[in-house]
């Protein structure tokens, strides 16, 4: 697992801290991965411009983005379950591209 912190969360101690314990957890659910994944955390703002930690996972098979509100930092059973969750999301879109590029696999030495 590739981490990458961006520095305006890097610059706040209290920020950098939730983050690494939040990337803890991630790399838990992560724990037993075959495939390179990237993680990227960085600061943005939500629609009402309020602040936000953006969370992005990228490999080969693709990109998966998630917001976190930082109020979602103080129930860290809640954020273990989102993280658990869009970790599920990850692996269900690598086993879709697997299986996509499995059938055109087979089709190709089929001739078809």
């Amino acid at each position: 697992m590739n981490v990458d912190i961006a520095d305006s969360i890097r610059n706040q101690p209290g920020l950098k801290s939730a983050v690494e314990q939040a990337t803890d957890l991630l790399e838990r659910e992560m724990r037993n991965t075959a495939v390179p994944t990237s993680v990227h955390w960085n600061t943005e703002s939500d629609e009402h411009d309020r602040p936000v930690l953006a969370l992005t996972l990228a490999d080969r098979y693709g990109v998966l983005k998630e917001r976190f509100d930082l109020k979602e930092w103080k129930n860290p059973s809640r954020l273990q379950s989102r993280l658990h969750r869009l970790w599920g999301d990850m692996l269900q879109m690598r086993s879709q591209k697997q299986v996509e590029k499995l059938i055109e696999m087979m089709a190709a030495s089929n001739g078809e």
